[in-house]
C-alpha cells in the first residue's frame, strides 16, 4: 500500500486485502478469519473486512461517512477506499505516517488499543483538530526518537537545534488543533453528540502533548474540562442516560488512566487541583463483576484515583481506619475478580495479554501499600510490606523480559505503565536491596510513559535514597537478597 497525499484536498490509500484496522495502520495483513493474527496479536481489535479488493481506479461514489470505507450502492461487491484527510505540505503528512507506524502502535502496549489504534485514527480522518492534535503529538515523538538514535553521534549544541525544529513544528500544529477547537466547542454547547466526542478525544490528545513539554498546569486545565464534561453526561458507574451524548467508554476510560497520571506526579509547581476534583469521594460501587482484562483495568483505576482523592482531602489528618478497611475490602474483591478473569483465558489469550495482566497486578499490589501504609502515614509502616515491594520488583522485571526483543527501543508510550510503580517503591521501601533494584530498572528501562521518564525518576529516587541513608552504616553491604541481587 502507498499513499498518495494530494495537498489541499483528500488523499486516499490504494489498499488490496485485508482487514480494516490494518488497512487504517498501513501495514500487511495476514487476513486471518474471523480475525486477523497481525491485530489480535498485539491486543489490538480487529475490524473485519469490508469487501473486495479496491480496484486501481478510484471510485466515484462519495462515502456515506467521511473517512470511512464507500460502498457502492450499486455493486454486489463494494470497493471500499479509505480517504486521507487534508494535509498542508509534505511534513505534516509524514508525521500522519509516523503516528501510524510508530506512536499509535506503542502507546497501547499495556492498554487502550481500542482508542489509540482505532478511535483516533477513526476521527483523524474526518476531523481537522484531531489531524492536527495527532501531528504534534507525532512530531513530538519522532523528534525524542531521533534524538535518542543520534546519541553519541552529534554534538549538543546540534542535538538541541533538532529537538527546538521539532518542537517549533509540532506547536505550529498544536495552534492549528486548538482554532479548529473552538468549532466543536460551539457545536457541542448546543448539544451535538458527534462535536461532544470529537472535542474529548481533542482534549485527550491535548492533555498528552502538555505532559510532553511537562506544562503540567496547562495539561490540568485541559483535563480538569474533559473530566468535567464526563461529570455532566456520564454517572459515576459510566452508565449514560438515554437522553444524553453516547460518550464511548474507551475516551471514558482514557480520560480517567490521564488523570490518575496527573495524580501520580505529584509536581511541587502545579499541584493536582484535588480541591475542584470532578469525582466523588462515595465509596465507589461495581454493580457486576468484571467481564475482561479492560473492565479489570478500568474499575482499579476508578478505585485508586478515589483513593487518592479521599486521601489528600483528610490532610492534615489520618484517613479513619473504617475507610481504610472498606477500601482494603474492595481492593480484595476486584483481586478476586481479576483471577477469576485471568483463569478463564484459554492460553493464547493470556499469552497474548500476560503483559496487560502483570501490570494489573502491579498496580493492584501499589494500591495494597498505599492503604495498608494510609497513603500519607508514617514511613515505618512500610515496613510491614517488604514482600509486596520486593513483588513489584519481580512483575517489573517480567515485564521488561517480556518487551525484550519485541518492543522498540527507547520505549515511547502516551500512557503511564510500570515506571510509576517502580518509582513508588524506590522512594517508599526501606529494604536497601529491593529500592536498589527498582532504581536499576529505571537506569537502565529507557521508557518514555506519558508524563514520566524512567532515567529522570531513577536521578530523583537515587536523590531521596541518599538522603535517606546519609549517616547510615553500611552494614547491609556484607547481606545479600536472594533473587535479587
Amino acid at each position: 500500500m502507498s499513499l498518495e497525499p494530494k495537498f489541499g484536498s483528500g488523499g486516499k490509500i490504494r489498499v488490496t486485502t485485508g482487514c480494516v484496522t490494518c488497512r487504517i495502520r498501513r501495514v500487511k495483513c495476514d487476513e486471518g478469519r474471523p480475525h486477523c493474527k497481525k491485530c489480535t496479536s498485539t491486543g489490538r481489535k480487529c475490524d473485519g473486512y469490508t469487501g473486495a479488493p479496491l480496484p486501481r481506479s478510484r471510485s466515484k461514489n462519495p462515502s456515506p461517512d467521511p473517512g470511512m470505507a464507500s460502498t457502492s450502492r450499486n455493486s454486489p461487491s463494494p470497493h471500499p477506499t479509505i480517504k486521507l484527510p487534508a494535509f498542508d505540505n509534505t511534513e505534516q503528512l509524514q508525521s500522519f505516517e509516523f503516528f501510524i507506524n510508530c506512536t499509535c502502535s506503542i502507546s497501547p502496549t499495556y492498554f487502550g488499543a481500542n482508542f489509540w489504534s482505532f478511535r483516533v485514527l477513526q476521527l483523524s480522518l474526518s476531523e481537522p483538530a484531531i489531524k492536527y492534535a495527532l501531528c504534534s503529538l507525532s512530531l513530538l515523538h519522532r523528534g525524542i526518537k531521533n534524538i535518542n538514535s543520534l546519541h553519541g553521534e552529534v554534538d549538543t549544541a546540534a542535538a538541541e537545534r533538532f529537538r527546538a525544529e521539532s518542537r517549533k513544528l509540532s506547536l505550529h500544529e498544536y495552534n492549528n488543533a486548538v482554532a479548529h477547537t473552538q468549532r466543536l466547542l460551539q457545536e457541542s454547547s448546543n448539544g451535538s453528540e458527534d462535536a461532544i466526542i470529537k472535542g474529548l478525544v481533542a482534549c485527550i490528545l491535548f492533555v498528552c502533548y502538555e505532559n510532553l513539554h511537562q506544562n503540567f498546569t496547562v495539561a490540568q486545565m485541559h483535563l480538569q474540562n474533559g473530566l468535567k464534561i464526563l461529570t455532566r453526561y456520564a454517572s459515576s458507574t459510566n452508565v449514560i442516560e438515554n437522553t444524553q451524548p453516547q460518550i464511548p467508554l474507551d475516551i471514558i476510560h482514557t480520560i480517567e488512566r490521564l488523570d490518575l497520571q496527573a495524580m501520580s506526579i505529584g509536581d511541587a509547581t502545579s499541584p493536582y487541583p484535588y480541591h475542584s476534583w470532578p469525582g466523588s469521594l462515595e465509596f465507589p460501587t461495581f454493580e457486576t463483576p468484571s467481564s475482561s482484562l479492560s473492565d479489570a483495568l478500568a474499575s482499579l483505576i476508578t478505585l485508586t484515583r478515589w483513593f487518592f482523592a479521599l486521601a489528600n482531602y483528610a490532610v492534615p489528618n489520618l484517613l479513619a481506619q473504617s475507610d481504610l478497611d472498606k477500601a482494603a475490602m474492595i481492593l480484595f474483591e476486584r483481586r478476586v475478580d481479576l483471577q477469576r478473569i485471568i483463569d478463564s483465558l484459554n492460553l493464547p489469550e493470556a499469552t497474548k495479554q500476560e503483559k496487560t495482566m502483570l501490570l494489573i497486578k502491579m498496580y493492584h499490589n501499589m494500591l495494597e501499600i498505599l492503604i495498608g501504609t494510609r497513603c500519607f502515614g508514617f514511613e515505618m509502616l512500610h515496613d510491614d510490606f517488604t514482600l509486596q515491594y520486593e513483588h513489584l520488583v519481580e512483575l517489573g522485571l517480567q515485564i521488561l523480559a517480556l518487551e525484550k526483543g519485541t518492543v522498540d527501543q527507547p520505549f515511547f508510550s502516551l500512557e503511564m505503565g510500570i515506571i510509576f510503580p517502580l518509582f513508588y517503591t524506590a522512594i517508599k521501601c526501606r529494604d536497601p536491596w529491593i529500592r536498589r533494584k527498582a532504581i536499576d530498572l529505571l537506569v537502565n528501562m529507557n521508557h518514555q510513559e506519558g508524563s514520566w521518564e524512567s532515567s529522570g525518576a531513577a536521578k530523583y529516587a537515587t536523590f531521596v535514597m541518599n538522603v535517606e541513608e546519609d549517616g547510615l552504616k553500611p552494614c547491609w553491604s556484607i547481606m545479600r537478597r536472594g533473587g535479587l541481587m
